[in-house]
């Protein structure tokens, strides 16, 4: 397959993170695009304030059978993470490039080799054409660009509060992948020891112990705290960071790192990363550092969330 010019994409599950994904499509120029889900509302999508929407063709699509029909040549899985598996599954039989939400996929009660001999088939499966979006990367990438950190990073903390609705370690399934692949960005994406300290869960909150490639990391999570907007905080060596968004309108926001009083502006990470991605698949040039960290975080979570069983 050589590089094309999407045209038509489709998104399985269009509320929430979906709608982040429609709107990358469309600053793209993408103009047929079709959604799947249970819950769709056209008006939302309308209400996005992107200027490249004129003359969009927006298609409800109902069924697996309407999918094949429509035949989309970029797919974003954005439903429950628990339907992630059986969506790419399902639609299998297309020869389409796919962005899969974090994380790639959960199920539960199977065992560790369950978990990674499945990341490994579908990422060999859909070889250059799967990406697993990860935007905490960004965040990690701009910040080695723009600052300069002389010393070696011997700790970090990681904060993110959301208002998900997600409990005890629901919590974790759902925010550990953007802690893994930052703490990994920051490094070399690799993973090549860890050891867990301690884990525990809380209805409401998540928080965990562990040293990744020596570098010891406290995670804390929180959900359902109706927060307008979500809180993320990071320290390195102690030195923290805080990410400020500043609402533009309804659907946009700058982001900026609040350092020692200092505010630096950064890209969304959200859209550079799902650019990023949906440049990669058009060109078939899907770096393997996106298998890899998703391969330790998959990893990574079982453990920690097996820990104390």
């Amino acid at each position: 397959m050589k590089k094309i010019t999407f045209k038509r994409a489709l998104i399985i599950g269009p509320r929430g993170i979906g709608r982040a994904h429609i709107r990358q499509y469309i600053i793209n120029k993408i103009k047929r695009i079709a959604v799947l889900g249970k819950k769709f509302n056209k008006n939302r999508i309308i209400d996005l304030k992107v200027p490249a929407k004129k003359n969009l063709n927006l298609i409800n699509i109902k069924n697996y059978k309407e999918i094949e029909k429509f035949n989309p040549q970029i797919v974003s899985i954005c439903s429950p993470h628990y339907t992630h598996l059986s969506n790419l599954k399902k639609i299998s039989f297309l020869n389409s490039r796919y962005i899969v939400e974090k994380p790639f996929f959960w199920v539960k009660n199977v065992n560790e080799n369950y978990i990674i001999n499945h990341t490994k088939y579908l990422f060999n499966k859909y070889k250059n054409r799967l990406i697993v979006n990860l935007p905490m990367t960004s965040i990690a990438n701009q910040l080695k660009k723009k600052l300069i950190i002389k010393e070696e990073i011997k700790k970090i903390d990681f904060n993110y509060f959301t208002d998900g609705a997600h409990r005890y370690n629901e919590i974790a399934i759902d925010l550990l992948p953007h802690a893994i692949s930052f703490v990994l960005s920051m490094q070399n994406n690799f993973l090549y020891n860890f050891k867990i300290k301690s884990v525990k869960s809380f209805k409401f909150s998540w928080r965990c112990k562990i040293t990744i490639n020596n570098v010891l990391c406290n995670f804390f999570f929180k959900q359902g705290q109706k927060l307008e907007q979500s809180h993320l905080s990071f320290n390195l060596n102690n030195k923290k960071y805080l990410r400020i968004q500043e609402k533009i309108n309804n659907n946009e926001f700058k982001n900026y790192l609040l350092i020692n009083s200092k505010k630096i502006f950064i890209n969304n990470p959200m859209s550079e990363s799902l650019n990023n991605s949906i440049k990669s698949l058009q060109n078939l040039v899907v770096n393997k550092s996106n298998y890899y960290l998703v391969q330790a975080i998959m990893k990574l979570t079982f453990k920690l969330l097996n820990y104390n069983k």
